[in-house]
């Protein structure tokens, strides 16, 4: 059973992609309160409280409420009720992008839910997920779902366009999921990507770096799991006598926290 999973389902490409200028919109807002945010940026579509700002990331009894950024994104919020009238318990819907070059780093979720991902936008493999040792480069309408507590994240690779895509959390212990859920889990052998193999040159041009970014960013241009991309950071840091540093990362690797 692979760690995600593209489902037989999907929704109308064309309307969602229509909704990715106003989602820009909204992330151009959030950058104007907030103008130190920068790279991967969210924003919530339902929530428990349906206000705006509401970023918590928790369950919760009762029905989600729609936020104001909802109203605007039809078909986005018409995705998150299809999912709930197939027997998701729905509690946080939101809206992600990344701009050319950025990452949401690995991870493991911090706390248990049944996360369903649909892209709004595609740009061919420039917009890629990890989970454990796969890459993959998902289309605009699917649906897909995540094993969250296998390390995982998401990238821009291209040098142009915004990567735009809704996450769906749902209660697993009050959830009813559909059987094509429940069935065993695969990632479509076409929608694998192939990623060269980090060679010498590759690795020192990683270690030559002056951020540690291009070793995050390394786990999604080349066939490297994230714990090897995480131990090549720690040891790159140590070379530059770091200290601090690699001790951050030997404590945070894999962990959804903010970087320091």
């Amino acid at each position: 059973m692979d760690a995600a999973a593209r489902f037989p389902v999907a929704f109308p490409a064309d309307a969602l992609a229509a909704e990715v200028g106003i989602a820009l919109g909204h992330v151009a807002q959030v950058r104007e309160i907030w103008p130190e945010v920068e790279g991967w940026i969210n924003f919530p579509l339902f929530n428990q409280t349906g206000a705006a700002d509401d970023l918590m990331l928790a369950m919760y009894p009762g029905e989600p409420r729609p936020t104001p950024q909802a109203a605007t994104m039809p078909a986005a919020a018409d995705v998150v009720r299809a999912l709930q009238a197939a027997g998701f318990a729905v509690k946080q819907a939101r809206v992600a992008v990344l701009a050319p070059g950025e990452v949401l780093r690995c991870h493991v979720d911090m706390y248990p839910a049944d996360r369903l991902i649909v892209p709004l936008n595609d740009q061919d493999q420039d917009f890629r997920h990890v989970f454990g040792d796969d890459c993959v480069a998902m289309g605009a309408g699917e649906l897909w779902g995540v094993a969250g507590h296998v390390c995982h994240g998401a990238a821009h690779v291209g040098a142009d366009g915004a990567r735009v895509a809704l996450l769906v959390d749902a209660d697993p212990t009050a959830s009813t999921p559909p059987a094509w859920y429940r069935a065993p889990w695969r990632i479509p052998a076409e929608r694998r990507l192939v990623r060269p193999a980090l060679g010498a040159a590759a690795r020192a041009a990683l270690d030559a770096a002056d951020d540690e970014a291009p070793w995050l960013r390394a786990p999604f241009q080349f066939d490297l799991t994230a714990e090897a991309a995480y131990d090549g950071l720690i040891a790159a840091c140590e070379r530059r006598g770091q200290v601090e540093r690699a001790a951050y990362w030997r404590r945070h690797a894999c962990v959804c926290v903010p970087v320091d």
